[in-house]
């Protein structure tokens, strides 16, 4: 969600503050949502991302999804991205550039 219309290198200027202040999605859940806002706010767009990020922690949280593009605020990069990271599974077919330049070095 940070990545959504911003660059990496912006979202590496708030990311260790934002895992520092909520390393987990229970953590990130519970968040005052101005807090978050301020904490992100160079990014843009800080109020939608951090209401996103909230809504999409406490759903993650609930354990009431099946697949990552069923939470809140996730899309295709977001599923793959889990699919790939968290599942382990190396036979999918991101339409990511970043996701396929990692999946062309791990089938190497």
């Amino acid at each position: 969600m940070m990545l959504n219309q911003t660059t990496r290198t912006q979202v590496d200027q708030v990311r260790f503050e934002f895992f520092k202040r909520w390393p987990t999605p229970e953590k990130a859940a519970r968040a005052d949502q101005h807090q978050m806002s301020e904490v992100i706010k160079t990014l843009g767009l800080m109020n939608r991302r951090s209401a996103s990020i909230i809504k999409m922690s406490q759903q993650y949280s609930s354990g009431e999804w099946v697949r990552a593009i069923d939470l809140f605020g996730i899309g295709q990069y977001g599923h793959d991205s889990f699919d790939i990271f968290i599942n382990g599974n190396l036979k999918i077919k991101p339409q990511d550039k970043e996701l396929k330049k990692y999946m062309a070095r791990m089938a190497k």
